[in-house]
């Protein structure tokens, strides 16, 4: 069996794959009927997203869900950047760090909007890149572009002791190595060379609200447009929700209330 990926490309189906991101989720006890599902669709080519439906259908029960469904609530954070910009602004904020978004600063040559600044021991300066379609990569000319904008606010005097580049999607091999040369940092959701959004997220508890099973999909659409990006902003903003969402609400808040227990 084949599987065309959301990139387009097309490879060999390796259950290994499967089974290493189970096992890191906690539910490699679900491997095999997963397998066996896959494997039971009798098909020359599966499309990538058809696995991912067949997955979070079977693990809907397990505790682990969530975690392994990371990678996939974060590409529905769209359509615009702001909910990537504040999810990476919380992963900060719950490190300890001084996290702001959206800051207008001057170089030295031109005027500059950082998506993210956190400071702590260190200041990290975070440009986001979201792309809407999960075949987009971030090239080699996004990390020049990024070093280009360091370099300008070095030169008027800014503190950059790290500057970043995250992206919702994936780094062309030219990005990682020009990264790597002029001392970038790059964050993805998982990608070898770079660092671990959701290990990040994993490890902090945090949950996009497109990781609610229960939330529908206009839902998860209206509140990404008030900003409310995680299952911790619908908790604190449960009042003020209760009247304004479509989806069963004591469904939703059980479930945000089942996450939070785990933090």
């Amino acid at each position: 069996m084949k599987v065309l990926k959301n990139s387009g490309e097309i490879e060999i189906f390796q259950p290994t794959k499967m089974k290493k991101s189970l096992r890191n989720a906690k539910l490699l006890h679900c491997y095999e009927i997963i397998g066996d599902e896959i494997k039971g669709r009798k098909l020359k080519i599966i499309k990538s997203r058809d696995i991912s439906q067949i997955i979070r259908k079977k693990l809907k029960n397990e505790s682990g869900v969530y975690e392994y469904n990371l990678k996939w609530a974060i590409s529905r954070l769209g359509p615009t950047g702001f909910p990537f910009e504040e999810l990476l602004r919380q992963a900060f904020a719950s490190q300890g760090f001084r996290a702001k978004s959206g800051v207008k600063l001057k170089g030295k040559a031109v005027s500059h909007e950082i998506d993210v600044i956190a400071k702590k021991d260190k200041n990290y300066f975070v440009e986001c890149k979201f792309h809407a379609n999960k075949r987009s990569k971030s090239d080699v000319k996004v990390t020049m572009y990024i070093y280009s904008r360091k370099q300008d606010l070095i030169r008027a005097g800014h503190p950059v002791d790290v500057f970043a580049v995250a992206t919702n999607t994936r780094f062309t091999k030219d990005a990682i190595k020009f990264a790597k040369e002029f001392d970038l940092e790059l964050i993805s959701p998982s990608q070898k060379g770079v660092i671990s959004l959701i290990d990040i997220l994993t490890e902090e508890k945090i949950y996009p609200i497109t990781s609610l099973y229960n939330l529908q999909v206009a839902d998860q659409r209206k509140l990404l447009k008030d900003n409310i990006v995680t299952i911790d902003d619908f908790y604190k903003n449960r009042k003020i929700l209760k009247n304004r969402i479509h989806s069963p609400f004591k469904k939703v808040l059980n479930e945000v209330l089942k996450l939070r227990e785990k933090s």
